[in-house]
């Protein structure tokens, strides 16, 4: 965990089963869906140069990759979880420990991705509603190389990373292995069944995919709540052009551009990302300002007390953002 600012990093716990030391703060690990915030953003700079705009169809600049609503689904939609695709992990993730085996060198190309949800009928008309779909940043990450004419992660790393000298964030593209220091990563693929090792693991694509450590999870979520990263009248549409979002029984979220707001109990909101992944969880979150925020990593998944990790989890960041 890391929080800021009068910097504050606490560990607990081991960082191997096997070898029982405790985590360094500076681990590496896999911020899954936390990436999204990383590709919004940038795709977000994009539109301030009036390289893409929001309201550009997926047709505009992906004509025949989807097989439905490709005139109807824009940026903005996808940005927003509000495309109605099928969600692609619903039926591409490995549900026990023989799956992962099989799978965990695989690097999957974003066209295969594509196919699973092309496969699935749409789930709402595009714009009527708001329900997470790692589909929508599959399409956007494919959107922002054709902007771009480079691969999604060397834009991310040039715009984003560079700048704010994130020495700890990387794309590993296809290598499934993770570089030290980090913590060994664990699943828990049935309630009450052991927890095995997942470290190793092939991250796909832009919605899911950069390794990254507290602080400089930390440094980026503090830069784009702080108005350092975009210009003024993008910054505006992060903060407003908000909708809906239920998530799991809480209706009191509001989803963004690749990022979510939700009311802190001492006043004010708490912009947040949450990234899940085998072996790896993640909550980074900051106020709106910028001026505190929390990360908090956990190397495992485990099902027999999800509600309660997650639970304490979420009082943490409201406890570190409240001060």
């Amino acid at each position: 965990m890391s929080t800021t600012r009068g910097e504050f990093r606490a560990v607990s716990g081991v960082a191997d089963l096997k070898h029982p030391e405790p985590p360094r703060p500076d681990s590496r690990f896999r911020i899954a869906s936390v990436t999204k915030t990383f590709v919004a953003t940038t795709l977000l700079q994009l539109a301030g140069e009036g390289r893409v705009s929001l309201d550009d169809t997926v047709n505009r600049w992906l004509p025949g990759v989807l097989k439905e609503n490709v005139d109807k689904i824009t940026v903005r939609y996808l940005l927003q979880h509000r495309s109605g695709l099928f969600n692609y992990t619903e039926a591409d993730w490995p549900a026990t420990p023989e799956e992962y085996e099989r799978t965990k060198y695989v690097y999957e190309q974003p066209e295969a991705l594509i196919k699973i949800a092309n496969d699935h009928p749409s789930r709402f008309e595009p714009g009527s509603r708001s329900q997470y779909s790692n589909t929508d940043f599959i399409v956007l990450g494919m959107i922002l190389e054709k902007v771009t004419g480079r691969p999604w992660g060397d834009s991310v790393r040039d715009r984003i990373i560079r700048p704010l000298h994130l020495t700890g964030t990387t794309d590993p593209g296809a290598d499934a292995t993770m570089p030290d220091p980090h913590a060994t990563g664990y699943s828990q693929f049935a309630e009450h069944g052991p927890l095995v090792d997942t470290t190793i693991s092939a991250s796909n694509y832009a919605d899911g995919a950069l390794l990254s450590t507290t602080q400089d999870v930390n440094t980026f979520f503090r830069a784009l709540l702080g108005g350092r990263l975009l210009p003024p009248a993008i910054q505006r549409q992060l903060l407003t052009d908000l909708v809906d979002f239920d998530y799991e029984g809480d209706k009191a979220y509001r989803a963004g551009y690749g990022i979510f707001r939700h009311p802190l109990p001492c006043g004010g909101y708490r912009w947040e990302h949450l990234g899940g992944t085998l072996g790896y969880q993640t909550l980074a979150a900051t106020t709106q300002d910028g001026k505190r925020s929390v990360v908090v990593s956990r190397s495992s998944d485990n099902w027999d007390n999800w509600a309660q990790i997650n639970e304490q989890v979420m009082h943490i960041a409201d406890q570190a953002l409240c001060g």
